[in-house]
């Protein structure tokens, strides 16, 4: 009888393990399924996927894993504006300041005219000397969303903008304003920018603020 018991039990043993072996199986496939379902089901909005992978790995730093994903974006749909803002803010990253331009104005073309669009195409404008235009479009931004931060990298807000227009009205010799703008972000500073002590002093606080802000 303990013979018959145990090779019962034996029995059971084997066939639960197969059982639990079928059942892992099973969970598996249906989870590689559901996967490859989500890659190929018309239904799914692949275009959005990417572009959500794309600010994904923007937000981690990764900007040329982000350029492919937006790239592969616009491939798949280039009627839509997401990948060609996405793209602008790379290049912007990755110091393509030509490529980021074109696509800014790419998405300019195709009714593109928010906040981030604006902060982004002032940064890019900045890079290549065009500080009127820079300064337009950093107040367009701060117009739109006076408190901005920019989602996909929370440390580019409103103060890097009035930097950006301190910066800029430095470079086309209007001190004044550019002295309003430092003092947006320092209000203990001072300094006679009619004199050239002064000037200095205000591009020097300036530099300094790049390093703090």
């Amino acid at each position: 009888m303990k013979n018959l018991l145990f090779s019962l039990n034996l029995i059971e043993g084997f066939y639960m393990k197969k059982y639990l072996v079928y059942l892992i199986m099973l969970s598996t496939f249906l989870l590689v399924y559901d996967g490859c379902k989500a890659i190929n089901d018309p239904e799914v909005d692949q275009y959005a996927l990417k572009i959500t992978d794309a600010w994904s790995a923007f937000s981690q730093g990764n900007f040329t894993t982000a350029t492919n994903l937006f790239l592969e974006a616009k491939l798949s749909d280039s009627s839509k504006t997401d990948a060609y803002l996405g793209l602008a803010w790379c290049y912007l990253k990755l110091d393509s300041v030509n490529a980021s331009l074109e696509e800014f104005n790419s998405a300019s073309r195709m009714g593109v005219s928010n906040a981030d669009f604006h902060a982004g195409l002032a940064f890019v404008l900045n890079a290549s000397k065009q500080y009127q235009l820079s300064n337009s479009n950093a107040e367009s931004a701060l117009a739109l969303s006076p408190n901005w931060i920019f989602p996909y990298q929370t440390s580019i807000n409103k103060y890097d903008l009035q930097l950006l227009a301190a910066q800029n009205f430095y470079q086309l010799g209007n001190f004044a304003n550019s002295l309003n703008y430092v003092k947006m972000l320092n209000v203990s500073f001072s300094a006679d920018v009619s004199t050239a002590a002064g000037r200095l002093a205000l591009v020097n606080e300036i530099e300094r603020l790049k390093n703090t802000i």
